[in-house]
């Protein structure tokens, strides 16, 4: 059944939600953008007998991109790159050992069969590499500074979050406790919070919490050119970084936002191990 909207499973009772749950565990393999690979490859085919193509690049996420062109790779002899925007078996969350050893052992294909890997920070280069990659290249985000509108900072002192905030590994609890009291004292009586993206359960809680709930907007999805307004119409934005202990691939990360975040020209508070 249809979700509320593109980004929401629909509801379904607990007999369907079990099917759903092995369905997604076991069928839709890597992802669920699997049901997409017969047609992707069908299309492609066409493409490259009507046309003279040099490479075959892929992105992720979908990882069945990456199926799609290995696939195109290998009937074609063209060079393949692929590119990794962010790790696919180390930022999953498994709850089967099988799933996650089939999964690896996919990842490991690719990395071997891809003539050069991108991905967007030195050290995913240097995780690739370990796996077997045969070429990393590094490139990494950035920004357009045409994107963004000319506005003046408001009056009001505004801190704006942009995107998903990840309850899991992520936690600005105490940039909020801190701004809260900031509010309470009289220091900042005027404050204003502004979450851009889908924002988790837990947030709210502690917003209610440290007395922040009545002076904070939660805007759900928005376009791109709406995001790169809010930011320009923010004094202050909220990154936060992985939270604990980040040894592992989310130490490599430098999310997208962070690039968007310096081409608004506003101050940065970063929360971040």
């Amino acid at each position: 059944g249809a979700g509320g909207d593109d980004t929401r499973p629909a509801q379904v009772g607990p007999g369907m939600g079990r099917v759903r749950d092995l369905v997604r565990r076991w069928i839709y393999r890597p992802d669920p953008q699997v049901g997409w690979y017969p047609f992707a490859v069908t299309a492609a085919r066409r493409l490259l007998r009507e046309q003279r193509f040099d490479a075959i690049f892929s992105s992720s996420f979908p990882v069945t991109a990456h199926l799609v062109a290995r696939r195109l790779a290998q009937d074609s002899g063209l060079p393949w790159v692929a590119e990794f925007r962010d790790p696919w078996t180390d930022l999953t969350a498994y709850d089967s050992p099988l799933r996650r050893s089939l999964d690896q052992a996919m990842e490991h294909s690719i990395l071997g069969h891809a003539r050069e890997i991108v991905t967007v920070s030195p050290r995913w280069r240097e995780l690739y590499l370990a796996r077997g990659a045969q070429r990393v290249s590094i490139v990494t985000n950035g920004f357009d500074p045409g994107d963004y509108p000319e506005l003046e900072p408001p009056t009001r002192p505004t801190a704006t979050y942009l995107g998903t905030l990840y309850s899991d590994r992520q936690d600005l609890a105490t940039a909020l406790r801190a701004l809260g009291a900031l509010r309470k004292s009289g220091v900042l009586p005027e404050i204003a919070l502004r979450f851009v993206g889908r924002s988790p359960e837990p947030l709210s809680r502690l917003l209610g919490e440290v007395g922040l709930a009545d002076v904070t907007e939660i805007t759900g999805y928005v376009t791109h050119q709406a995001a790169l307004r809010h930011l320009a119409a923010s004094s202050l934005l909220m990154l936060a970084g992985p939270a604990g202990d980040s040894e592992g691939p989310l130490r490599g990360q430098i999310p997208a936002k962070v690039f968007e975040y310096l081409g608004a020209q506003r101050p940065i508070l970063l929360v971040a191990d």
